[in-house]
């Protein structure tokens, strides 16, 4: 991988289960950055549909990292956009060099 193709800056988050709401004392859900990377972004298909009387919009990314901590349970923030991880796939020779993320917009 080159590292010119890299030139998107993309935040890694992750649900962290252990913080506690300070009024309630109840342990809530709450995402938290897990580091910044350089990855390349490159959107692969996208659709229309429509769901309750609304058109909804559905976008699916291909996101390649350098090989990182990375897990399908996180998400991808870039550009104020919110993405789910669908599937981590890792490099054809020796698959420790870079991930190839498969996202979509939700």
């Amino acid at each position: 991988m080159e590292a010119g193709k890299l030139r998107h800056r993309i935040g890694i988050e992750r649900l962290n289960h252990s913080a506690q709401d300070p009024s309630t004392g109840d342990i809530v859900q709450a995402w938290e950055p897990l580091k910044t990377v350089y990855a390349a972004v490159e959107p692969v298909s996208g659709k229309e549909f429509i769901q309750s009387a609304a058109t909804q919009a559905q976008i699916s990314v291909r996101i390649t990292v350098r090989y990182t901590d990375v897990q399908p349970v996180d998400r991808i923030a870039h550009k104020g956009l919110l993405y789910n991880i669908h599937a981590v796939l890792p490099d054809r020779v020796s698959g420790q060099d870079y991930l190839t993320l498969m996202c979509g917009q939700g």
